[in-house]
C-alpha cells in the first residue's frame, strides 16, 4: 500500500511541476502589454494623421499609470519622427488606455480611451464626454485595436 501512495504521490508533483511550468509560461509579461499598447496607439495615430503625414519611427515610448480611472489606467506616450510632406518633424502624441489583467497575469485584454495629438486636439474619452465625434472615434477604436 505505502508503494501505491508512494507512486501516487510521484505521479500528483509531476503534474504539479508541468502544470505550473505551463501556466507560467502562459504569463504576460509588462513587456508584451507595453509593446502592445504602443503598437496600438501607434496605429490610432497614424490613422488621425491622414495620408499627407506618416510616423516614420518612435523614438520613445514611455508607460505611466493614471491616478483618475475616468479617462483609463494606463497613458502612453510616443515621441515620434513624422513625415510630413517630406519633411521630419519630432512630435509627441499619448493615448489612455483600460487595461485588465487576468488572474496572475495569465492574460491581458485593453481598450483605448483617448488619444492626444497634442495642441489641445483629442479624440475619446474625457471627463465623461467623447470629443472628436461618435463616428470618427469608432473608426479609430477599430483601427487601434486591431493592433491588440
Amino acid at each position: 500500500m505505502l508503494r501505491f501512495a508512494n507512486k501516487t504521490m510521484n505521479f500528483l508533483y509531476l503534474i504539479c511541476v508541468l502544470g505550473g511550468g505551463v501556466f507560467l509560461a502562459s504569463c504576460t509579461d509588462r513587456d508584451q502589454v507595453n509593446d502592445a499598447l504602443s503598437a496600438s496607439c501607434q496605429k490610432g495615430i497614424s490613422y488621425l494623421l491622414g495620408q499627407y503625414s506618416m510616423i516614420k519611427s518612435v523614438e520613445e515610448a514611455s508607460f505611466t499609470r493614471l491616478a483618475g480611472k475616468d479617462d483609463g489606467d494606463i497613458r502612453v506616450v510616443l515621441d515620434v519622427i513624422v513625415d510630413e510632406n517630406h519633411l521630419d518633424v519630432r512630435k509627441s502624441y499619448s493615448c489612455n488606455f483600460f487595461v485588465k489583467t487576468g488572474f496572475l497575469n495569465s492574460s491581458f485584454s485593453a481598450n483605448i480611451a483617448q488619444i492626444d495629438m497634442g495642441n489641445g486636439e483629442i479624440y475619446g474619452r474625457k471627463d465623461g464626454q467623447i470629443y472628436g465625434g461618435m463616428n470618427k472615434w469608432l473608426n479609430i477604436t477599430k483601427e487601434a485595436e486591431s493592433a491588440l
